[in-house]
């Protein structure tokens, strides 16, 4: 073997020993947050549970604003937009309710948000 095959193979094996490390590395990115995410999910659950939907009889009390008391490093909040009712006949009670959890801090913080209808029967009750 001369030098220039030895300088070769060495500098193949290092070309694929980085190529190996940055594949690595992409993995671990991808399962942390794939566990943020679930713990995100997990918070969100505990939310809904905590604040039910189907608990309330208007639809103003449906509105929660930031807990970060449920789960350590995440906040929980819930928003009704508002809706312009131009005849009352013509209302179909359907309300849009987003359900939003936030985590981390600074420029790396995430968040993910639920959308849903919530239909408020003419009675005042929410069903």
């Amino acid at each position: 073997m001369t030098l220039i095959e030895v300088l070769l193979a060495a500098a193949l094996l290092g070309l694929g020993l980085v190529t190996l490390l940055g594949g690595l590395s992409s993995c671990l990115a991808v399962m942390r947050a794939a566990g943020e995410f679930q713990s995100a999910q997990w918070a969100l659950s505990l939310g809904e549970l905590t604040y039910p939907v189907t608990a309330v009889e208007e639809v103003d009390e449906l509105v929660v604003d930031e807990d970060s008391e449920l789960v350590e490093g995440f906040t929980f909040s819930r928003t009704v937009d508002p809706k312009e009712v131009v005849d009352e006949l013509t209302d179909d009670g359907l309300y849009v309710v987003r359900t939003r959890i936030a985590w981390g801090a600074g420029g790396e913080g995430q968040a993910e948000e639920l959308v849903s209808y919530v239909w408020h029967k003419g009675g005042g009750s929410v069903r």
